[in-house]
């Protein structure tokens, strides 16, 4: 989780096979915290690095008694 680094600044930092995993979103004016995220996926086939994203599906609560 790298808080609000650019993908550039990201990708800097892994070695040339690394795996950046995006988790949730920084920010954004259009896309709502996902613009960085949608590049990553964009970028990922055409570099040498492995650009993922995770999202997790929020569950209900449930509540012993």
């Amino acid at each position: 989780m790298a808080g609000n680094r650019s993908l550039t600044d990201l990708r800097r930092a892994l070695t040339p096979k690394g795996t950046l995993v995006l988790v949730g979103g920084s920010g954004g004016r259009w896309f709502m915290g996902t613009g960085r995220t949608l590049r990553a996926v964009v970028t990922s086939p055409f570099v040498g690095q492995r650009l993922r994203s995770f999202f997790s599906k929020q569950r209900k609560r449930t509540w012993l008694s």
